[in-house]
């Protein structure tokens, strides 16, 4: 919880955002907060900052997780 809030700045999320649960965690919150708002998430809404953090930078950091820790774990295999 010491990387969620609006005084946390975009870099620091941003580099946090290499570990995969931190993505996860921050893009899930950008999503729960547009359905409590009931405007719900829609493509006009996926590149809105919400706390320093937008839907679209989540699911952009999970894709380089993605290949970044599979790269990875085909060199060390």
């Amino acid at each position: 919880y010491t990387m969620q809030g609006p005084s946390v700045p975009f870099p620091a999320k941003l580099l946090g955002s290499l570990l995969p649960n931190l993505a996860m965690s921050f893009t899930i919150y950008n999503l729960f907060h547009f359905e409590l708002q009931n405007d719900g998430l829609t493509f006009n809404s996926t590149s809105s900052y919400y706390e320093n953090y937008t839907y679209t930078e989540g699911l952009l950091m999970l894709t380089f997780d993605i290949i970044l820790y599979s790269g990875i774990g085909i060199y060390l295999d």
